[in-house]
């Protein structure tokens, strides 16, 4: 059971810009978590941070980076999936260089190359995902790598990538 959220943005003439948010017990939990975290990162932020030459600077890229994480959280289109999986991998980069030290810089560019990697995995996984008639994985073949192991194994790893799980850390 879920609950669909359908805002209207704005119309104009015969046509709507309209704003979609799907609610079930899942993505509750997972919005209550990520909103825990926000907000103890923004609170150890207001002390850290505080007295730091480019405090606003990293305030708009942290805001960026967890409205990233509701857009993949809320997402009922595909559209809404890339822009945060694509907002999440920009401000995770410029989260890694905030300090601007040459070991950020080289984690900077770690996280960025890992992010563009699951990038290529979720284009790859797309076509495979779009042609397939259902998305099912209840069978399993047995005479080598199926199409629907070969999506599973894809959108895993680009996963992976961008939560910098192992080996994809830095």
């Amino acid at each position: 059971m879920g609950i669909i959220i359908e805002l209207e943005i704005f119309s104009f003439s015969s046509s709507s810009v309209r704003l979609s948010l799907v609610l079930d017990s899942v993505r509750v939990l997972f919005l209550l978590t990520v909103s825990l975290i926000a907000v103890r990162v923004y609170i150890f932020r207001a002390y850290y941070v505080k007295r730091m030459p480019g405090y606003n600077q990293f305030h708009i890229i942290l805001s960026i980076f967890v409205i990233s994480i509701l857009f993949l959280i809320l997402r009922p289109n595909l559209f809404r999936i890339m822009l945060g999986w694509d907002g999440l991998g920009v401000s995770s980069y410029l989260l890694v260089v905030f300090y601007k030290s040459a070991k950020s810089f080289n984690a900077g560019l770690i996280t960025g190359v890992t992010n563009r990697l699951g990038d290529r995995l979720i284009l790859t996984a797309l076509p495979l995902i779009f042609l397939s008639p259902s998305f099912c994985i209840s069978r399993v073949s047995t005479t080598g790598l199926s199409p629907r192991i070969a999506r599973v194994l894809l959108l895993l790893t680009a996963a992976c990538t961008k939560s910098a799980q192992l080996p994809f850390s830095s």
